[in-house]
């Protein structure tokens, strides 16, 4: 976080000043509308990009679509009895999982086609993801 103390950067305004005050012809004013309808422009043509819309298209469908994440906590807690305590607990498993499954995908998975990676993660998770069943209609007390 300290690394920021040394970044020494300028407004592009500021420095549009010093170039002009140096004599600099190169240098030409533009106005604030100008330099916002630049900005627009370059990032309508880099969203006309299929490989830009496309996985955001994706992402926002995915996450827009309902989950049972409030369900299964009521679940847990009022159910299963569950506290706060246990519950943070699992988050912290789940954080730290996350953290070692980032490790191995650089350790291990790098070389890998994505493709590949997506194809066999998806097959993995439904099964894992189906589990939450066992639970809910409580056929994992008679297994």
């Amino acid at each position: 976080a300290t690394i920021a103390l040394f970044v020494n950067e300028k407004p592009v305004w500021e420095q549009k000043k010093l170039a002009s005050a140096n004599g600099d012809s190169s240098a030409t004013e533009e106005s604030a509308v100008d330099g916002i309808k630049d900005q627009i422009t370059a990032l309508w043509s880099a969203i006309k990009q299929p490989a830009i819309w496309r996985p955001a298209l994706f992402l926002f469908l995915w996450q827009s679509t309902p989950t049972g994440e409030g369900a299964m906590l009521y679940f847990m807690t009022n159910d299963l009895g569950f506290g706060p305590e246990f519950l943070g607990r699992a988050r912290l498993v789940s954080a730290a999982s996350a953290l070692i499954g980032v490790w191995g995908y650089q350790k291990f998975l790098r070389s890998v086609p994505i493709k590949d990676i997506l194809y066999w993660t998806t097959i993995a998770s439904a099964p894992l993801g189906l589990l939450q069943l066992l639970l809910i209609t409580h056929a994992n007390r008679a297994i």
